[in-house]
């Protein structure tokens, strides 16, 4: 995938605006066939830009109510890329794993209810550049206004 842009777009009531992945589809067309090479260990998606975004969620979920950390998000690289597999994830804004090189600029995230999730949660992420970031939120106490928690591979 490659030059994909989109602007002027509004998307209202969904549970994951934006969603981009890689997957191991690459099946066997039968069954003698060589199983196909293509996967997600070891390879990342690359070059992404989100300018002027804004993002709204809910919010108000309790402890127990989302992932605790990155690594209760499993890779399921096997399965169809359905974005709510993963139930609520440990960060309310943008949970970015396996990318290099992404630039966010402009991106207003927030919440209707208090939110005790970080706004961003960055895993195996090289290069990220994050320019004019606000969050409009009922902040519970647990966390900063501006956090983000980026980690490196496991």
């Amino acid at each position: 995938m490659e030059g994909v842009h989109v602007n002027n777009v509004i998307i209202e009531g969904t549970e994951c605006p934006i969603f981009v992945r890689l997957g191991n589809r690459a099946r066997k067309h039968i069954q003698e066939a060589p199983q196909p090479g293509f996967g997600v260990p070891g390879a990342k998606i690359e070059n992404i830009r989100l300018d002027n975004i804004r993002l709204v969620n809910k919010g108000g979920l309790a402890t127990g109510q989302y992932a605790a950390d990155f690594t209760h998000v499993t890779e399921k690289e096997k399965d169809y890329p359905d974005p709510t597999d993963w139930g609520n994830l440990p960060s309310y804004g943008l949970f970015i794993r396996h990318v290099n090189d992404i630039s966010l600029n402009q991106i207003n995230l927030s919440s209707l209810a208090a939110e005790v999730r970080v706004p961003i949660l960055a895993v195996d992420v090289d290069s990220l550049i994050i320019s004019n970031l606000t969050t409009n939120r009922p902040v519970a106490k647990q966390v900063e206004q501006h956090e983000v928690k980026k980690y490196n591979r496991l």
